[in-house]
C-alpha cells in the first residue's frame, strides 16, 4: 500500500499538474486516502478538483450537503458529481 501511495504522490507533486481526488459519497470521505494525499501535496486545493461518486447508494438519512456547498473538504466550485442512471 505504502508504495501505491508513494508512486501517486511522485505524479500529482510536480506544480502543473491538476490532482482529481475521487471519493464515493457513501464512504466517509474524512478518511478518503484520494483527498488525504491532495491535501499533502495540495495544502490549499488550489489545483485540487473533487469528485464524488455513487450518490445514489448514500444511506438514507444521510447527504452530502456540506461537502457540495463546500463547507468541508473541497470549495464549492471545485467539488463535481458523477451520477450515472443504469
Amino acid at each position: 500500500m505504502r508504495e501505491i501511495e508513494d508512486m501517486a504522490r511522485a505524479f500529482i507533486a510536480p506544480a502543473n499538474v491538476v490532482i482529481v481526488a475521487v471519493s464515493p459519497a457513501n464512504a466517509d470521505i474524512a478518511t478518503s486516502d484520494g483527498v488525504r494525499i491532495a491535501r499533502e501535496v495540495d495544502p490549499n486545493l488550489e489545483r485540487t478538483v473533487g469528485v464524488l461518486t455513487k450518490l445514489d447508494l448514500m444511506d438514507r438519512g444521510t447527504d452530502a450537503r456540506d461537502v457540495l456547498e463546500g463547507v468541508h473538504w473541497f470549495p464549492y466550485d471545485r467539488v463535481r458529481v458523477v451520477h450515472a442512471v443504469s
